[in-house]
C-alpha cells in the first residue's frame, strides 16, 4: 500500500515478506498522453480501413476474359490438334481423341485456364501408350523391342527379336486391353539382317556354302569354305557389321543340318526352271513355298547348288548330298 510514498507490504505473519521498490505513480497528464495515442492508433486504422474499402468499391472486379466456342476450336486449329473433339456441357468442356505427345497439350490447356473453362482429359497420346506398351513387354522379358506408332491410329510397330513363348498369348491379352491400342505388327530387325546377309552372299556366289542363324542376340554364319572364300565372307560380314547394332560373326565349320527337315528322303529335282519341284521317297513332292518340319520354309530350289530353306532368325543350304 502507498501512503504518501511510504509503501507498507501487509502478508501472514509466519510469511517472510520481500522487500519491494515503491511503484511510480501516473500522473493525470501522464493518463491524458496515453489516451491520445491510444486514440491516434484507432483513428489512423478507421481511416486506413476506409480508404481501402473505397479503393475495392471504386475498382472493377477481376472478371474472367470472355471467349466464344470458336476461339476455342481456333486454338485446337493452331496448336494443330486436328484430332481432338470436344463435348460441350455448359461452360465446361470435355476433351476426347488422340495426339502425339502430352507436351502438345500444353498450350492449349494454358488457353483453357486463362479462361476459366474447366476440362475433362480424355486424350489418349502416342507417348503414353508406347510407354504402356514398353511397360507390358519389359515385364515379360521382351526388351530391346522398338516401339512406333503404325500407319494407322491405334496401330503400333513392335521391331526386334521376339521368340515364340506360351507367355507371349499372356502379352497379347495385356496389349489388347491397353487403352488406345487397336493393334500391332512385329517387325524382326535381326531377321531382316539375315535376309540381308543372304542376298550379299547370292550376289557373291557364296550361299550355298553358308549357314546363317540367330544364337541370343548374335547373327553366326557357319560353313566350311576355303581361304579365298572365307576372305570373301568376313568382308561381308566386317561391312555389315559397322553399319549395324546386330553383330555377326563368322565358324569356318561344316554347319549342322538336322536328318529329319524334310518328311521323306530326297530322291530327285525335277520340274522346270520357273517351278522345281524335289521329289521324295514317300511319294511326295514338294516346291518353293512348302513348309517343312519346325516351321522352315522352302525358298530356293536348284538341281545344281541344292536347296535353301529359312525360318525366322535362320538360313540354311542343304547341298544335294543331304
Amino acid at each position: 500500500i502507498d501512503i504518501a510514498g511510504c509503501c507498507f507490504i501487509i502478508g501472514d505473519i509466519d510469511h517472510t515478506l520481500p522487500l519491494s521498490d515503491v511503484p511510480e505513480r501516473f500522473s493525470a497528464k501522464n493518463r491524458r498522453k496515453k489516451r491520445l495515442i491510444l486514440a491516434s492508433v484507432i483513428g489512423a486504422a478507421i481511416a486506413l480501413s476506409g480508404a481501402i474499402g473505397s479503393y475495392v468499391l471504386r475498382s472493377p472486379k477481376a472478371e474472367p476474359p470472355a471467349f466464344t466456342r470458336a476461339d476455342v476450336y481456333q486454338q485446337l486449329k493452331e496448336n494443330k490438334l486436328h484430332a481432338i473433339t470436344l463435348v460441350w456441357h455448359g461452360k465446361n468442356v470435355a476433351l476426347y481423341g488422340r495426339c502425339e505427345s502430352t507436351t502438345d497439350l500444353t498450350p492449349f490447356f494454358y488457353y483453357l485456364k486463362e479462361k476459366n473453362i474447366f476440362y475433362y482429359n480424355n486424350i489418349i497420346c502416342n507417348n503414353q501408350i508406347i510407354s504402356a506398351i514398353n511397360d507390358i513387354l519389359t515385364e515379360y522379358g521382351y526388351k530391346d523391342i522398338i516401339i512406333t506408332k503404325g500407319n494407322k491410329p491405334g496401330f503400333f510397330l513392335l521391331s526386334g527379336y521376339i521368340p515364340p513363348s506360351p507367355k507371349w498369348s499372356e502379352v497379347e491379352n495385356l496389349l489388347l486391353n491397353t487403352p488406345g491400342v487397336a493393334g500391332w505388327e512385329i517387325h524382326n530387325n535381326s531377321n531382316n539382317k539375315i535376309n540381308e546377309l543372304a542376298s550379299e552372299f547370292k550376289k557373291n556366289k557364296l550361299i550355298n556354302y553358308v549357314n546363317i542363324f540367330k544364337k541370343n542376340d548374335v547373327i553366326i554364319v557357319a560353313g566350311e569354305v576355303s581361304q579365298q572364300n572365307e576372305s570373301k565372307i568376313l568382308a561381308i560380314i566386317n561391312a555389315m557389321n559397322k553399319n549395324s547394332n546386330v553383330k555377326i560373326l563368322f565358324q569356318n565349320i561344316q554347319p549342322y543340318i538336322s536328318a529329319d527337315i524334310f518328311p521323306g528322303k530326297i530322291l530327285r529335282i525335277s520340274g522346270t526352271m520357273k517351278n522345281p519341284t524335289i521329289a521324295l521317297d514317300n511319294g511326295t513332292s514338294l516346291g518353293i513355298g512348302s513348309i517343312l518340319k519346325g516351321g522352315y520354309v522352302i525358298d530356293a530350289i536348284d538341281p545344281k547348288d541344292g536347296i535353301n530353306i529359312s525360318r525366322p532368325d535362320e538360313y540354311i543350304h542343304i547341298p544335294l548330298s543331304y
